[in-house]
């Protein structure tokens, strides 16, 4: 028969994999409507994906490239690559191209428990990683086309990968390991541009650790097996950043700090730029200002890992080993490369690099806590917070997803350019009345859409960059110069306001969230008996 005690755990552990396994089903339901809209970068992968799919050639019209343009910026086209087989097997529509992160974020959950149990045991593991599922911020990033999110799988599966690679002791085990830690720490150099800096001075802190605390003397040179791996599958990406400069740079002079008047001032910006990552208000209380990186409300993660994490990092510094090393020096390096940049401060997916090491520093915590009042006789005190902690994580949790289902669809629809798809459908099923289409410039890159949306041809657009019947002003540019009231036939897609005194055709609009976002006008073309 179970003890009291053994049955508290038993249920306990019960308990977080139901809130895994529902975290994760989640993370999978209502693709197509939440987040609301569809962001540009996502309808832009998704049409590259499907280039690839059919003619093995990006929008340039390079063959099978690592590296694809991506809105007028060179970027990574691992996200696009795997998106093929869900374009493939669905169609191209949000739910297809939006897959791969959500599946990514449930395998980021099982992979934190691997580590997790593996350092500190299988009650770890699972804390960890319900943490994890549970953490607005890797929650939001799962639900959309992003790539950063595949970091979180990346990085904590090299991590476990390296520790078995130092624990083990023949060759061939060792062999393994090391090539397999390598692969993934190559996936993360060539998944998002910010790990080009992230990596490197991981694996250097990787490499000293283990050579201090893991390795014996005469196993220490075993230290440059990954190194050496990860250099050479790393070789076309440093080929492409040394014959085409212009392109694999672009988007970071844009919003490097490098580009301050002196060296003073790019010190400035990198401590301040740096600390902010650590900001009460970005991770507990506000989040990213960007509402696609956060909800609102809470912040990055849940205010009540507070406790845990402080626990867990006042561990780590006095009990120094190398886990506890790894651990601190992954939280110092976290902010790095988005501390380099000037644009959006603090930035939640250029230092997504924190998910998953803050909640494995405070699943560490939190039985560190619990040793503590064990050790000092306070069990029934410790049963009595434990309690009101559960009782404010389960409170906290529900809030976060009503929040995120029911509130956050709402105030958050600009953020992801809703009104698309409505808008380009209106206009095909409206085709026979309006065979020609003119957009105005002052919606951002929504060629992107009409390709999406209307599934254009592959080869057609590679060879001409052109949308039949379909014109684009220049960016910037209003429709109000371009306008013909007697030109029939032509449907003009317009801001709202844009054209003032005009009869609209057919208006799109966010519901009670707020005004039209879009607004079909023009003078339908007589219909042939």
């Amino acid at each position: 028969m179970l003890s009291q005690q053994q049955f508290r755990t038993r249920a306990l552990i019960f308990l977080a994999a139901m809130l895994i396994f529902t975290a994760s089903a989640l993370r999978c339901i209502g693709l197509e409507t939440h987040p609301p809209g569809f962001f540009r970068d996502e309808a832009d992968k998704g049409y590259t994906s499907c280039l690839l799919w059919k003619t093995g050639k990006d929008s340039a019209g390079k063959s099978y490239p690592l590296f694809v343009q991506s809105l007028r910026v060179t970027t990574s086209a691992l996200y696009q690559y795997v998106d093929i087989p869900f374009i493939a097997a669905l169609g191209l529509n949000e739910r297809a191209v939006r897959l791969p992160a959500a599946l990514a974020g449930c395998g980021a959950i099982l992979v934190t428990f691997l580590l997790a149990r593996r350092w500190w045991g299988r009650s770890a593991g699972l804390w960890a990683a319900g943490f994890l599922s549970v953490c607005p911020w890797h929650f939001l990033l799962s639900r959309w086309a992003n790539q950063s999110i595949f970091l979180t799988v990346w990085v904590p599966l090299a991590v476990f990968w390296y520790d078995c690679f130092l624990d083990r002791k023949t060759v061939a085990t060792k062999t393994l390991y090391g090539l397999l830690s390598a692969v993934a720490f190559a996936l993360a150099l060539y998944t998002y541009e910010p790990a080009r800096l992230f990596i490197p001075l991981f694996l250097i802190l990787l490499s000293a650790l283990a050579v201090v605390y893991r390795l014996e003397k005469k196993e220490r040179l075993w230290v440059v097996f990954p190194l050496i791996l990860v250099a050479v599958l790393a070789v076309p990406m440093a080929h492409h950043i040394l014959t085409e400069p212009e392109e694999s740079g672009r988007r970071f002079r844009a919003i490097s700090i490098f580009g301050a008047s002196s060296y003073a001032e790019i010190v400035f910006l990198f401590v301040k730029n740096y600390l902010a990552h650590f900001s009460p208000f970005f991770l507990f209380l506000g989040g990213d200002a960007n509402l696609r990186h956060s909800v609102g409300f809470p912040g990055q993660i849940q205010i009540y890992l507070l406790p845990l994490l402080i626990a867990g990092i006042w561990n780590t510094v006095r009990h120094g080993g190398y886990r506890e090393r790894l651990l601190l020096g992954w939280l110092v390096l976290f902010p790095v490369s988005a501390a380099c940049t000037n644009e959006g401060i603090p930035h939640a997916l250029r230092s997504i690099f924190a998910l998953p090491v803050l909640h494995l520093i405070s699943a560490d915590g939190g039985f560190y806590i619990k040793n503590y009042f064990v050790r000092y006789s306070k069990v029934q005190l410790f049963e009595r917070v434990a309690a009101l902690w559960s009782i404010c994580t389960v409170c906290l949790v529900i809030l976060f997803f009503f929040v995120c289902f029911s509130v956050y669809p709402y105030y958050s629809v600009h953020y992801w350019e809703y009104g698309y798809r409505e808008a380009i459908h209106w206009w095909m099923d409206h085709r026979e009345e309006y065979p020609n289409a003119v957009v105005t410039g002052m919606a951002e890159y929504p060629e992107v859409f009409f390709l999406f949306y209307g599934k254009e041809n592959p080869e057609r657009w590679i060879e001409s960059h052109t949308i039949p019947n379909v014109e684009f002003l220049p960016t910037g540019q209003s429709m109000r110069s371009r306008y013909r009231s007697n030109d029939p036939g032509v449907a003009y897609l317009v801001r709202p306001g844009e054209l003032p005194g005009v009869v609209p055709q057919h208006v799109i609009d966010v519901g009670a969230s707020g005004p039209p976002v879009w607004i079909w006008v023009g003078q339908p073309r007589e219909k042939k008996d």
